[in-house]
Formats: C-alpha cells, sequence, structure tokens
C-alpha cells in the first residue's frame, strides 16, 4: 500500500504514552515507544484495508463501504 494522500494523525503524550489517533478511520493506538505506537497504527490500517477494500462490495453495510471509499482516497494499491 502507499499514501495517496496525507492521513492526519493526532499524537499525544500522556503520562509517558504515546497515543496516536485517527478520527477519519477511528482507530487509535498507545505505547510507551512511539515506534510501537506507529507500527500498531499501521497494522490497523492493514487490516481495514483487508476487510473493506479487498472485501466483496455486496457484503458490505452501507457503513463499510463509506469506509472502503475514505482508505480509498487515502491509499492505493501497489
Amino acid at each position: 500500500m502507499k499514501v495517496k494522500k496525507e492521513i492526519p494523525f493526532e499524537v499525544t503524550l500522556e503520562d509517558d504514552i504515546y497515543i496516536i489517533q485517527n478520527d477519519i478511520f477511528d482507530i487509535f493506538s498507545f505505547n510507551r515507544d512511539l515506534e510501537k505506537a506507529k507500527i500498531e497504527i499501521e497494522e490497523q490500517i492493514q487490516f481495514l484495508w483487508s476487510e473493506y477494500v479487498l472485501a466483496n462490495e455486496e457484503e458490505l453495510a452501507p457503513i463499510g463501504l463509506v469506509l472502503k471509499n475514505l482508505l480509498l482516497n487515502y491509499i492505493k494499491e501497489i
């Protein structure tokens, strides 16, 4: 996968824990290690891609189709 358009993430630090969140895809991760938090958020995006973009459209609920199109606006498969 390759990012077509920058995905906005909010990164905060609370009590020595990094929190990364994205409201568009409704995902977040947290970890004391920023790099591990980034890896976790990437894994969540990959999961969403496999569950929604690679799914048969007939199997997706209307909100799933919205999420699929959002993903396709920000990411492309290479």
